[in-house]
């Protein structure tokens, strides 16, 4: 239950040492940074290790090949 401020006089010490109840904005802007941040980089790097495998794979059939004409 919440503290209603008409019911405490401005002259009363009650609900000085209250526990604010709004979020820290700035937690959530830096969990929502980093997040992002996150999922930009597994965008980037996912399609690039693919790429990578693929020449690799494609760099030894091309080795299998020559080889095997000489």
């Amino acid at each position: 239950m919440g503290i209603e401020p008409e019911v405490i006089p401005d002259s009363s010490n009650e609900g000085n040492d209250a526990i604010s109840t709004f979020p820290d904005l700035r937690l959530i802007f830096i969990i929502i940074l980093i997040s992002a941040s996150f999922i930009f980089v597994l965008r980037a790097i996912v399609p690039l290790i693919l790429m990578l495998i693929g020449v690799v794979y494609l760099f030894k059939q091309y080795n299998k090949l020559t080889q095997t004409e000489e």
